[in-house]
């Protein structure tokens, strides 16, 4: 996999949904969270994990959608070039 240095990169920050990175390179949420998995440290790996299942449970959106709220470019668009 040629970009798996970018997906794990997105797929660590809060600010972008599995969608997006399921649109720009045909990952799934399960098929990020194996990749992940397979290349992160066992004790990142949970915590990365845990953090989102937290931040699922307090907002419904996290990791769910790549819209944008307040139409204002977010940090990720200026992080992530591909995404603008």
């Amino acid at each position: 996999m040629e970009n798996k240095d970018e997906i794990i990169e997105m797929a660590l920050s809060d600010k972008v949904p599995f969608a997006t990175i399921e649109e720009l390179y045909g990952l799934n949420e399960n098929q990020v969270k194996r990749l992940m998995q397979s290349e992160l440290r066992r004790g990142s790996y949970k915590a990365w994990r845990k953090r989102v299942e937290k931040f699922s449970a307090q907002r419904s959106s996290y990791k769910q959608s790549s819209g944008k709220q307040d139409g204002r470019q977010s940090e990720t668009d200026t992080c992530h070039p591909s995404l603008v």
